[in-house]
Order: structure tokens, then C-alpha cells, then sequence
């Protein structure tokens, strides 16, 4: 028999045996209500509430109503059903105190699903959500921007929140996007107070710079059924049109009303171009003005528009405006809708454009011209224009000109522009062969020489250019076109001057036959000048003269000294299409050098840098390059012929002294590489023609210059010890004594007295080869007595006066030794009175 008493239960209980104090309580017929509810405690107090527990209370509502309201749970459904717990033991009493705690459970649950369906649920957040004030949480959740939670607020405590909703949503931030949130209606509240709650936050949103989101806040509201702000939201639509095309930031809502409405247009269209100006026209300028007109802004707002093409708009969005205000379209459609002022337009933009080469957009503009009839043209206004060239402004602007134009009523237009289509033929010729000019060209007058280098450029730049070879035109027929292009713009068939009026058919087609031979069409034209559909403006005197300046340009532009390719081929060809003439060879003997030197011989202008042909022609001394060729090409002493072939065909053909100039280099040249007898024959070549240059009669030879070419070489020969042939060396300073200037002679005497002494043999030598010499020189005579004249007479006569020269020299014993005079004298007979 179980003997537990009270103190039992008691211990147990306070010892936590719960179990223990259960089965105690239940035989002593104990409320076991208290075992439950200090289990329930400790558990809470352990942070691990048991609900089990407190469902075992069964005696004492209030303790679990009580422990419902305070209780937390870390999970959200042990929470509910801890709540659901407090409402059952709340059912059916009606006492005001049990009414207050089920308000309570049912608020805590409420919060309790709200909570779990906005955030993530936690024992901090449940304890402070659940006792918050909903109305500042739904603030807060507002300036966050959490429109989900605030929505949810919204939905699950009205009751709560919904007198203080305008109060809630004016904490949302005004750059959120309002269709985000559930905003109020007009219907829900006075039609002033939503309108001004709306109008506040698109204020804020544009003060802070944000124009888009002030009108998205103005769009809603309209949608909401809010009115009275239509205007608001016209004006905030075209501030940010505005902006966007200008990137003006700082324009606000208030600023932007007081904008002029010329500078609103000028930023919505600030970024428009010939593909968009259309579109920009009809979806923002014509809109734009039409607004300026019903607010009382603009009484004329067709002139803003002009203004604006006028002033900003390129000519490729000219063209396409004025396309799309051709008269055939509807009124409606086009965005000139005034004939007159289409017919203005399209005279000030082509006439006062700037544009050379924009043809193709003129005739464009021209076909959108107006026809006015006859009856509506009328008769020609007293004071009226009808050309437009006194009208055309100092300034050159579009504008200014437009201007000017609205004087000018439908029978001056439909004159001038009937001027404009004769102007716009002459611009297409022009065009066509690249020769563009502004259209203002033609209203003014021009010098003859104005036109003639605008015949010039038309015919150059016809065919490509002449750096391209004419490379544009594919057939000869192409070059028969412009000539008559040429030609045809003297003048019009209906009598209507043309620009080259002023030049006669001769100029224009050696114009053309210029251009013709700097392109390189020598076959086409010999045939236009020496074949038999040939072309007898232009004389063979001046087709001769432009032959060869084509010829020069060709030679002057050469990069490459061969004659066989590039321009100095060219120049070659050139040269072909007429007769052979002094001035053809002198022409074709320069190419022929030029080649020479460059090509075969490779003659550079300094040290690895290749001479070039217009270095040739520009040399003032051609000679010099004979010079460099000598001291560059060894052994080409040994081709004097050569040499002197390559002399004339550089300018020297006539020019003697040239020649003895040339053998002196080439005996120069000789001696440098040691050849002392060939350079010996060079010296005496080189005396005996400029012997024979001071003997011959009728000509004022340079005597001095001619001497000193030989004198000099001669003179260096004699003097050089390594050359053991003392005959020879003492007869080229004999030679040398006869030529020398006075001021020279004593040095060369001094060599020639020095070498005697030293081989006094050699005087006998030299007499006996200078008679070899004389006797070999009267055989050749006969054969060269036809063509040499006194030559070879005239150098026998130098032998014997060198022979007495050196005898004279020798001293005492010689031919005329048996004379009295001094051998000053004597000296003086054999040389000349010019010695002394």
C-alpha cells in the first residue's frame, strides 16, 4: 500500500521530478495543474517551452491565456499554435477582460502571419513586430521602399492603418517607381488633396533632378483618375523631351516654363540629323510649336521653324524637309505647308550653301519646287525682284537671304527660279567632271582669267586628275563628251549666255588638248591634231608648244632616270605625236641624256642619293653632271665619243668651248687613274681644238675660258714625275706655254726648263715626233679637207710654233738662233701680242 503523503509531493515537486510529483498528486487526488504549470515555467525559463505542457493546464485559463500573450517561440508555427492555444481558452467569455485578451491573441496572430509573409521570422523580430506601431512600421517600410511589405500592411491591419494611408505613402521616397505601390484613387479622397499629395511628389522628383520620374508621378496620378493636371503633365513631358536632347540637367520644371520657345526647339532638335529630321519634325518641332501657339507663346510659329532650318540644319536635312513639303502632299503631311515659302527656302539654302560638290542634293531641292500659274503669278510687282543676285546679302547667310526673299512675291520666284534650273544645268556639267562650284558663284561676274582657270580645273579634273593618268574616263568617246561639254557652256541653245561665253573655241580646246596630253591620250590626241578629222582651232605653232610643256611636266615628275617606264616614258610617247622639230629633239635629246646618266651610268646627285630628271633639266651647268660622270665612271676616258655624244644631247651641241671643256676632263680623268698616254692624247686633242677655236674666223670666241680648259690639264700632265715618256711631257708643257695666261707662265716655264736639263735628249725626241705628228696630220687632211676646212692647216701651224717654242726654250743653236731678238719678243711673235 502506497504511503506517499503531501510533503512528497511537495519534494518532488521542488526537486523537478515532475513525473514523481504526477503520480503522488494523481493518488492523493492533487490538482496536478500546478505540476504542469512549474514544468511549463522551467521549461520558458530554460528557452525551450514545452506547449504540451501548458495544454495540460486545464484549471486555470488565465495562467494560459497569460502565458500565450508572453511567450515567444524560436519557430513560427509552434508560435501559432501557441496563439491558437490563448483563443481557445478565451472562447465564450464575455467578460470585457477576456474580450481585451482574445483582441490581443487574434492582433499578435495577425502580426504573426504578417511578419512570417514580409521577412524571415526570428524571436527578436516577432517580439518587436508584434507589439510595434504599425503606423511608423509602414512609414519605414515606405522610405525603404518596400512596397510588397507596405502592401501587405496595408491589406492585413486597414483597420489600423488606413486613416493614416496618405500620411504612410507621403514616406515614399520619389524617385520609386509609383506603380509599384498601391497608391490612393482620386475617388478614395478629396479631388484638391490627392491632386496636391501627387503634384508634391513630382515636385520633389524634379528638384531633385529627376523630370522623368516628376512625370511618371503625374502619369499615375492621371491614371488613378486624378485631374486638373494635364497641363503638369504636358509641360513635365516636354522638359524631359527637352532634356533628353539636350542633356540640360540643370533646366527644371520651373525654369523650363520661362524658356524662350526658339530655344526649346533648338534643344529638342540638337541632336537630329538628314536620317531623323523628318521624324523629329512631325513627333517634336511641329508639336512643339503648335503648344506655343494654343498657350499664347508664339503667334508665328511657322517663322521659328524657318529659323531653325535656316540657321542649323544641314543641307542633307534641307533636302529632306523640303522633300517632305513638296506641294503634291497633303497639306496636313507636309511640314512647309506655304508654296511661296518652299519655293524661298529652296532658293536662299542652294543659293547661299557653301557646298561645291552637293549637286545631286540641289536638283533634289529643285524638284520640290512649286509651279505657280500663270493667273496666280500675276504681273511683276512695281519694285520687285526677279533676280535674285541684287538680293543676295553681304553677310552670305541662309537666313539673311530667306529674308530678303520675302519681297519677292510668285512672279519673282517663278523667275528666278527658272534661272535657277538654267544655273543648275551648268552645275551638273561641272559636276560631272569633279569642277564643282558654290552656287553663289553664278550670281556674280567673273574675270576672264576667273573663267579661264575654271575651264582649266574642269578639263584637268575630268578624267580623275592628271596624277592619275586619267584613269577615269574608259574610252575616247569619254574625252569627245568633254570637249563638247567644253564647248556646248559657251552657250545655250535658246541663246541663254553661258559661263565660258567669254572664251573662244581655240582656248577652250587647247584647254582641253592640254589636259588631254597630261593624261596621257597621245593617240587620241594626234588624231584631234594631226589625223584627218583633226581639229584646225589650234595652229601646229601652239599644238607644239603645248606638246612640249606636257612633255616637260611629265619629265619634271619622273622619279625614275629610265626612259623605257613611268612618267619619262610618258614624256618620250609624248614627244611622238608630232613631227620631229628643233624643239621635239631638243626635248627628246634631254630624255635620251637624262637617261644615259641616271639608268646606265646611275650618276647620283651626292653619295647614295639618285640624281633625279628635273636635277637634269634645273642645272644651270649641265656640265657639271658630265663632271660627275668622268670622276664616277672610271675608264670612261676611253669612250670620249660618248661622252661628247652625251654633251650635245644635254644643251652643248653648238657650244665649242663645252667640248674642249670635256676633253679636258677626260685627260683630267685619265692621268688621276695613271693613264699618262692616254691622257697625253686627250691633252693634245684638247689643244688643237681650242687652237683651232681661236683660229677660226667670224666667231668671238671666249679665248680666256677655252685656254684656261686646257692650258691647265696639260700643265698638270707635264709635271708629273712618274710619267717617264720626258718627250711627251715636255711637248703638253710646250702645248701648255702656248696657252697659258702671263700670270702663269713662269710656273710652267719653270717645269719645262727643270725636265730639259734633267733629259736634254728629249728635245731631239720631241722634234722628231712632233714631225711624225706633222706629216701623219697632211695625210689625213686630204681625206678631212672636205668637211675640216683649214683644221688640220691650223694645227701644223701650232706644231711649228711649238717646235720653235721649244726651241727657243732650249736656248742658243736653234731655228732662230740666228735672229737678233730677244726671246721675249720671239715669244711674243709665236704665242700672240695677248701673252705680253
Amino acid at each position: 500500500m502506497d504511503s506517499s503523503t503531501p510533503r512528497d509531493f511537495l519534494t518532488q515537486l521542488e526537486h523537478g521530478n515532475y513525473q514523481a510529483a504526477l503520480t503522488i498528486g494523481r493518488r492523493l487526488h492533487f490538482d496536478t495543474d500546478v505540476v504542469y504549470k512549474k514544468h511549463w515555467l522551467q521549461s520558458v525559463q530554460e528557452g525551450h517551452p514545452d506547449l504540451d505542457l501548458l495544454e495540460h493546464v486545464q484549471n486555470d485559463d488565465a495562467f494560459v491565456v497569460y502565458q500565450c500573450l508572453v511567450t515567444v517561440f524560436s519557430d513560427p508555427d509552434l508560435q501559432r499554435s501557441l496563439l491558437g492555444l490563448g483563443q481557445s481558452r478565451t472562447q465564450g467569455k464575455e467578460q470585457e477582460v477576456w474580450l481585451q485578451c482574445q483582441s490581443y491573441l487574434q492582433d499578435y496572430l495577425d502580426r504573426l502571419n504578417t511578419l512570417v509573409d514580409i521577412t524571415n521570422y526570428s524571436i527578436e523580430a516577432y517580439s518587436s513586430f508584434r507589439d510595434a506601431d504599425l503606423v511608423s512600421v509602414a512609414k519605414q517600410y515606405a522610405r525603404k521602399g518596400n512596397a510588397a511589405a507596405l502592401r501587405l500592411l496595408f491589406d492585413r491591419h486597414d483597420a489600423l492603418l488606413g486613416p493614416h494611408r496618405l500620411a504612410i505613402l507621403s514616406a515614399i521616397p520619389a524617385t520609386a517607381d509609383p506603380a509599384a505601390y498601391d497608391l490612393p484613387r482620386a475617388s478614395d479622397y478629396d479631388p484638391d488633396e490627392i491632386r496636391r499629395w501627387y503634384l508634391d511628389h513630382s515636385r520633389t522628383a524634379d528638384q531633385m533632378g529627376l523630370c522623368s520620374q516628376a512625370l511618371a508621378w503625374v502619369r499615375y496620378a492621371q491614371a488613378m483618375g486624378v485631374s486638373g493636371i494635364e497641363e503638369e503633365a504636358i509641360t513635365l513631358d516636354w522638359l524631359c523631351k527637352y532634356v533628353y536632347s539636350t542633356g540640360d540637367i540643370d533646366v527644371s520644371w520651373d525654369n523650363f516654363d520661362a524658356l524662350e520657345p526658339q530655344r526649346v526647339l533648338e534643344g529638342l532638335l540638337s541632336k537630329t540629323n538628314a536620317s531623323s529630321v523628318v521624324e523629329d519634325m512631325r513627333a517634336l518641332a511641329l508639336p512643339w510649336l503648335q503648344l506655343c501657339v494654343r498657350r499664347q507663346k508664339q503667334d508665328r510659329p511657322e517663322q521659328l521653324l524657318y529659323d531653325w532650318i535656316l540657321r542649323y540644319a544641314d543641307l542633307a536635312s534641307c533636302t529632306v524637309i523640303l522633300e517632305n513639303s513638296k506641294p503634291t502632299l497633303s497639306h496636313e503631311d507636309r511640314i512647309i505647308q506655304d508654296d511661296e515659302d518652299v519655293a524661298r527656302m529652296a532658293l536662299a539654302v542652294i543659293y547661299a550653301s557653301k557646298a561645291e560638290n552637293a549637286v545631286n542634293d540641289f536638283v533634289r531641292i529643285f524638284e520640290c519646287l512649286p509651279i505657280f500659274d500663270t493667273w496666280e503669278a500675276g504681273e511683276q510687282a512695281e519694285g520687285e525682284q526677279t533676280s535674285i543676285a541684287p538680293l543676295f546679302p553681304e553677310s552670305g547667310e541662309c537666313a539673311d537671304l530667306f529674308k530678303a526673299l520675302q519681297s519677292v512675291g510668285p512672279h519673282g520666284l517663278t523667275q528666278m527660279m527658272d534661272t535657277l534650273q538654267v544655273h543648275l544645268g551648268t552645275a551638273e556639267t561641272l559636276s560631272r567632271y569633279h569642277a564643282n562650284v558654290p552656287m553663289q558663284w553664278y550670281l556674280t561676274e567673273h574675270s576672264l582669267e576667273t573663267k579661264q582657270r575654271l575651264c582649266t580645273r574642269m578639263a584637268s579634273q575630268a578624267a580623275g586628275g592628271v596624277e592619275t593618268g586619267g584613269r577615269q574616263f574608259d574610252s575616247d568617246n569619254d574625252w569627245r563628251e568633254l570637249l563638247d561639254d567644253m564647248m556646248q557652256l559657251r552657250g545655250e541653245d535658246d541663246g541663254v549666255k553661258g559661263i565660258f561665253a567669254e572664251l573662244d573655241q581655240a582656248e577652250i580646246f587647247e584647254t582641253f588638248f592640254s589636259s588631254l596630253l597630261r593624261c596621257g591620250r597621245f593617240q587620241l590626241a594626234k588624231d584631234l591634231m594631226a589625223g584627218p578629222n583633226r581639229n584646225k582651232k589650234l595652229d601646229i605653232g601652239r599644238a607644239e608648244e603645248l606638246v612640249v610643256n606636257a612633255e616637260q611636266e611629265f619629265f619634271d615628275n619622273a622619279t625614275s632616270g629610265n626612259m623605257y617606264t613611268g612618267n619619262l616614258k610618258l614624256a618620250l610617247e609624248c614627244l611622238k605625236i608630232l613631227p620631229p622639230t628643233d624643239m621635239v629633239n631638243e626635248e627628246r635629246d634631254l630624255i635620251e641624256a637624262t637617261h644615259t646618266l641616271i639608268s646606265e651610268y646611275h650618276v647620283m646627285d651626292r653619295p647614295g642619293i639618285e640624281l633625279m630628271p628635273i636635277q637634269v633639266r634645273q642645272s644651270t651647268n649641265r656640265l657639271e653632271l658630265i663632271s660627275k660622270l668622268v670622276n664616277t665612271q672610271r675608264g670612261i676616258y676611253r669612250q670620249p665619243d660618248r661622252v661628247f655624244e652625251l654633251a650635245k644631247k644635254l644643251g652643248y651641241q653648238d657650244d665649242a668651248l663645252a667640248k674642249v671643256r670635256v676633253m679636258a676632263m677626260l685627260a683630267a680623268a685619265a692621268l688621276v687613274d695613271e693613264e699618262y698616254d692616254t691622257s697625253y692624247t686627250l691633252c693634245r686633242a684638247t689643244v688643237e681644238e681650242a687652237t683651232a677655236l681661236q683660229a677660226s674666223s667670224g666667231k668671238k670666241m671666249r679665248t680666256e675660258e677655252i685656254n684656261q680648259a686646257a692650258w691647265q690639264v696639260c700643265y698638270n700632265l707635264g709635271k708629273v714625275e712618274a710619267y717617264e715618256d720626258y718627250a711627251r711631257r715636255l711637248d703638253v708643257l710646250a702645248m701648255a706655254m702656248t696657252l697659258t695666261p702671263v700670270e702663269h707662265l713662269h710656273d710652267v716655264l719653270s717645269v719645262w726648263r727643270k725636265l730639259n736639263e734633267a733629259h736634254p735628249t728629249s728635245t731631239a725626241q720631241l722634234q722628231l715626233s712632233l714631225l711624225r705628228q706633222q706629216q701623219r696630220q697632211q695625210q689625213e687632211s686630204a681625206t678631212a679637207a672636205q668637211s675640216g676646212g683649214g683644221l688640220h692647216g691650223l694645227l701644223e701651224t701650232a706644231r711649228r710654233q711649238q717646235w720653235r717654242l721649244g726651241g727657243l726654250l732650249h736656248g742658243p743653236g736653234g731655228e732662230d738662233s740666228h735672229t737678233t731678238k730677244r726671246k721675249r719678243d720671239q715669244l711674243r711673235d709665236m704665242v700672240g701680242g695677248w701673252l705680253f
